[in-house]
Parts: structure tokens; sequence; C-alpha cells
């Protein structure tokens, strides 16, 4: 699952070395199919194919 998250955000164009935390945040509730629940909610944009992503 990370190796999608890490290719969405690359094909957006999203630095992903620097975002190596957010990015297995978001591929561990990925693999578990839960939303994932953010106070950025646009950081994650290039994701909603893969996860839900919840503004809080």
């Amino acid at each position: 699952m990370y190796g999608r998250v890490f290719a969405a955000a690359r094909a957006a164009g999203q630095s992903s070395r620097a975002r190596v935390a957010d990015l297995l945040i978001a591929a561990t509730a990925a693999a578990n199919g839960l939303p994932l629940y953010t106070r950025n909610p646009a950081d994650f944009s290039p994701l909603q194919r893969i996860l839900r992503i919840v503004g809080i």
C-alpha cells in the first residue's frame, strides 16, 4: 500500500521524501480500510482515490 501512496504523491508532484511519515500514516489507514483524519486535507488530496480523507 505504501508503494501506491508514494506513487500517487509523486505523480501529483509532491515531494515524498519530506513527507515520509505522512505517507506511512496514510498507507496504514488505507491498508486497514480506515479514513485518514487530518487538519490539512489539501496535503492529501492526491490520495483521495486510494483512501477517504476527513478534514478536522
